[in-house]
């Protein structure tokens, strides 16, 4: 400090705030902590909302119920939708339309894979029938010496044994033929009906990724609020969930339309060689069936609870390697691996119950077929013994050929747990679909053009977050700005600052009152023409992959010309910089813009906001994340493009030396405007701005909500 124009000294100085009121002393005494004290121990009288824009930086990384009733009200509410919400099948073939050419294919490949069942059955029962009929005696010494007169004219018994073993031959090799013809018609079946079935389901489950990752963009802000929306589960949904609808229409689909055939042609068949056997095979099968479809329900209802899980436990997962410096730092680790293990490791309360009810659903099902099969074979044994025209060879075809047929059920059933996992994620995403946006950023409604370009209001705003309804955070908060017009928000954590933003720009509505841009309800503007109006920069800059020209062009819809880019960059003291690097505006900035310094990605930020052109410019807390460095550089950037450009700007401060120089400040506390007026004004009013001034907290007057 003892050295003139040193660099300490000269950082110092630039957070320093020289208070110019006559008599500024110490500010009166209260029997209560002054806001000053608060804001020095980093208090608030009110409790800290997370704002959506830090959502995936902040993470709840220990366990604790911290939802309000109310808010615990609603997310049973939704969990309540869930369970009845259904979905009919025809949306689903909407959806399936621009493939109905597979599915067709796929129709073929399913009738010719079917109908080989019970061609199978019908070669099989004749190889039966071949190998088993025994071949009548041979006797060179009949009542008349010669042989009996069905044996046909031999001489000897060995002429007669070598013609049968050359029938026997002859009819072995046609049935290995039809064998190998039916191994080529089930081969290019399944062919057929594995790549169409496959490539449909593959495609809509495209489809759907595409569906779902729109529609998460055309949700309010306050959407991702919600616990139950957390980054966490949303990335758990958009990799899951269309994976199972996959299977809905994949695999699953293809094995019950090959059942379908394969039973329809089974039982045509067996009608055919012997109709009591079919008919009492009908009787049945309806026993059959239902077992199996006890024992897939069994299995769907013992999956529920696991599915729930999953979709915490992936939230937990994601959160904990999104904050994993912070894990590491605070030793986190064997608390995290034991919140996760209890997770995915605990039994849910009745799984063992229902484990053996699985367990005794599937064996029914399967002692069903077995008693299927003992009803049919002595049923048949009586068909052949007390009834005309139907012999051996008929009982044997028309009972392999019917079981045969219903060969694929045990297949089908296999996949019905899928199915059913994928009616359930069928619900998740059509519910997602169907959800009507509060605030949707899509729709191109609103006026466009507005009377007073450059104006901002809220007038008797009453505003709760939608994640936390029983906490008011504004409360009859009144705040205007001419154009050109430059203002400061002041006040302690939790106080509204942050959320005057974010109503602003129309990411929330509010409960009650108005806010205005351009002297036009902003309910009533096209929100894209809005968001063009209204430039933002936020505490923590937010870069995408890419290169800087690239995230200065994001700035504004359209084509936005390399001069526009370079414009804007100067404008917010970035061109030097940028053209100092090896590739310029083409370097890549990677990932959340890594490859930059905290200073370089503000300014590259504050460059992407000014190349819509915009009227009115927000900056909460611009500065606050940045060392004391880039802090001077971004704060120099910030008060240059005050004074040269003619925007209406609100500045969150995070150093009132930062807003002391700005056209009004407006002190905000428990969500309301207690105090605005200039710096000077402010200090003559001897309130909550004067006790910040004297106890020399600039540095800790925290952004909020």
């Amino acid at each position: 400090m003892r050295i003139p124009g040193g660099l300490y000294r000269g950082m110092v100085e630039a957070q320093e705030l020289v208070s110019d009121a006559p008599d500024a002393g110490t500010p009166q005494s209260s029997g209560t902590p002054s806001a000053a004290t608060a804001m020095e121990n980093g208090e608030s009288k009110q409790e800290l909302v997370p704002r959506s824009g830090a959502a995936a930086g902040s993470v709840e990384l220990l366990g604790g119920d911290t939802e309000s009733p109310a808010a615990k009200t609603e997310l049973d509410e939704e969990k309540g939708e869930e369970e009845v919400y259904t979905v009919p099948f025809s949306r689903i073939w909407e959806l399936n339309k621009p493939d109905k050419e597979f599915l067709l294919l796929g129709l073929v490949g399913a009738i010719v894979t079917g109908a080989s069942y019970p061609i199978w059955g019908v070669v099989f029962a004749r190889m039966l029938v071949l190998f088993y009929s025994p071949v009548p005696k041979c006797s060179e010494t009949g009542s008349d010496g010669d042989f009996p007169p069905d044996l046909g004219n031999f001489a000897t018994c060995d002429e007669y044994h070598k013609s049968e073993a050359d029938d026997l031959w002859e009819e072995s090799v046609e049935l290995d033929l039809m064998w190998a013809g039916l191994i080529c018609m089930v081969v290019l079946g399944n062919i057929t009906v594995f790549y169409a079935f496959g490539t449909a389901a593959e495609r809509l489950s495209q489809r759907l990724r595409d569906l779902m990752f729109t529609t998460y963009l055309r949700q309010e802000v306050g959407y991702f609020d919600m616990p139950a929306n957390s980054v966490g589960t949303i990335t758990s949904r958009l990799a899951t969930d269309a994976t199972l609808i996959r299977a809905k229409t994949g695999e699953p689909l293809m094995r019950v339309a090959i059942t379908l055939f394969s039973c329809v042609a089974g039982v045509a068949v067996s009608l055919f060689y012997s109709w009591p056997i079919a008919l009492v095979g009908l009787g049945v099968l309806p026993f059959l069936i239902s077992a199996m479809m006890l024992e897939t329900a069994v299995r769907f209802g013992t999956q529920e609870k696991l599915d729930d899980d999953s979709a915490e436990s992936g939230a937990l997962l994601s959160e904990t390697l999104n904050a994993i410096k912070t894990v590491f730092s605070l030793r986190l680790e064997r608390d995290l691996a034991r919140r996760y293990e209890a997770m995915v490791g605990a039994i849910p309360e009745g799984y063992t119950w229902r484990l053996f009810i699985k367990a005794t659903a599937f064996a029914a099902s399967i002692s069903v077929q077995h008693w299927c099969w003992a009803m049919l074979f002595w049923w048949g044994g009586w068909v052949v013994t007390n009834m005309n025209g139907f012999d051996f060879e008929d009982f044997v075809t028309s009972l392999v050929v019917f079981f045969f047929g219903l060969f694929g059920i045990a297949a089908a059933s296999e996949g019905a747990t899928d199915t059913k996992e994928a009616i359930r994620a069928i619900s998740n995403v059509f519910r997602l679909l169907d959800r009507v946006s509060r605030i949707d950023p899509a729709t191109a409604t609103g006026a466009k053009t507005v009377p007073v370009p450059g104006r901002a209001a809220l007038e008797n705003v009453d505003f709760t977050y939608p994640s936390r309804p029983d906490l008011q955070v504004c409360c009859n908060y009144s705040l205007e700005l001419e154009p050109g017009m430059h203002v400061g928000l002041v006040g302690p954590s939790g106080s509204g600052k942050s959320t005057a933003l974010q109503l602003l720009q129309r990411f929330y509505d509010s409960d009650k009152g108005k806010v205005l841009c351009g002297g036009v309800d902003v309910r009533d503007l096209d929100l894209g023409w809005l968001h063009d109006e209204v430039g933002f920069v936020g505490q923590e800059p937010v870069l995408f992959r890419g290169t800087i020209r690239d995230n200065i062009a994001l700035g504004r819809p359209g084509e936005v010309s390399d001069r526009e880019i370079e414009a804007a960059a100067k404008q917010a003291n970035a061109h030097g910089f940028i053209s100092e690097l090896p590739e310029g505006y083409a370097t890549d900035v990677g990932t959340a813009g890594g490859r930059l310094s905290g200073g370089q990605k503000q300014r590259v930020a504050i460059a992407r906001a000014l190349v819509s052109s915009p009227k009115i410019l927000l900056l909460d807390e611009a500065t606050s994340a940045l060392d004391s460095e880039s802090e001077a550089v971004v704060q120099d950037t910030l008060t240059r493009l005050i004074a040269e450009k003619k925007l209406t700007t609100i500045m969150v401060a995070h150093r009132l030396s930062t807003v002391a120089d700005l056209d009004a400040i407006a002190v905000v506390q428990l969500g309301r405007i207690v105090e605005f007026g200039t710096h000077s004004e402010l200090l003559q009013q001897r309130g909550l701005y004067f006790e910040l001034v004297n106890a020399g907290v600039g540095a800790a007057v925290a952004g909020g909500v």
